[in-house]
């Protein structure tokens, strides 16, 4: 039961993960007349319109890094990827808002498929910014997808305590008792794990000094037999005058 219910969280955290990404690139509009039709298109899901737009205007205020962020999410609209992160790029070079830039960067990588350089750059928003708590909570989803389960538990309660009212605390709690269970399941199966491996490595030595008393028993029995034999022949006498009694009666016809 708690396997589902932590699948369930996690599932939810993945849908609001991907909602992350459009809520910080497209926040923070700026009311400037000239920009206006620009952002009526992307409230609109009109990327193809927007993305023109938002490139003259990023054009006409290069140093407004909210642009930098909407131009990227109409061009994550449009499945282009890289588009969005050489804009990403230009803004990070700006100097403001670092974290919230590699933040959405790790967020790209991740819709492209590249959990190690996304996990590179939650770590770097992370260090850009320890506050920021959606890139602690971005980063423990990779940690969970790794198997890197106390990674998680740990970011997922840094995430908590940065953000104590978050909207889907539930979901995060659950997750974080999800994973103390798994780790507990982890640890009971690597104990049988290593008392089978214990019970199989002492039935092998059993079996070998099994082996080893066998032949020696054997090897015992031998000698005594021969020494019996040997006793024998003792007892019975005159062996070597049988021998030269054969050789006397034997001769060489020619």
């Amino acid at each position: 039961m708690n396997k589902h219910r932590g699948a369930r969280a996690y599932r939810r955290l993945g849908q609001l993960a991907a909602v992350v990404l459009m809520v910080l690139l497209g926040g923070g509009f700026v009311a400037a007349e000239n920009r206006s039709e620009a952002e009526e298109l992307f409230l609109q899901n009109r990327p193809e319109e927007a993305a023109p737009r938002f490139e003259q205007a990023i054009a006409e205020h290069p140093g407004d890094t909210r642009l930098y962020h909407q131009l990227a999410a109409v061009y994550v609209q449009l499945a282009r990827f890289d588009d969005a992160e050489e804009i990403l790029h230009s803004g990070l070079e700006r100097g403001e808002d670092e974290h919230e830039f590699l933040f959405n960067l790790g967020t790209i990588a991740r819709r492209k498929g590249d959990n190690e350089r996304a996990l590179a750059r939650f770590t770097e928003s992370i260090e850009s910014r320890s506050e920021f708590a959606l890139a602690y909570r971005n980063r423990a989803n990779l940690y969970v997808e790794r198997g890197d389960y106390e990674d998680a538990i740990d970011d997922y309660e840094t995430y908590l305590s940065l953000r104590s009212d978050s909207p889907n605390r539930t979901d995060v709690e659950r997750m974080i008792a999800a994973l103390k269970n798994r780790i507990e399941e982890i640890e009971t199966e690597r104990q049988r794990e290593l008392e089978e491996e214990r019970r199989l490595q002492e039935e092998q030595e059993r079996r070998e000094q099994e082996e080893r008393e066998r032949r020696e028993a054997l090897r015992q029995s031998v000698l005594r037999r021969l020494e019996e034999s040997r006793q024998e022949t003792d007892r019975s006498g005159g062996g070597e005058e049988d021998f030269e009694s054969i050789e006397d009666d034997f001769d060489i016809f020619d």
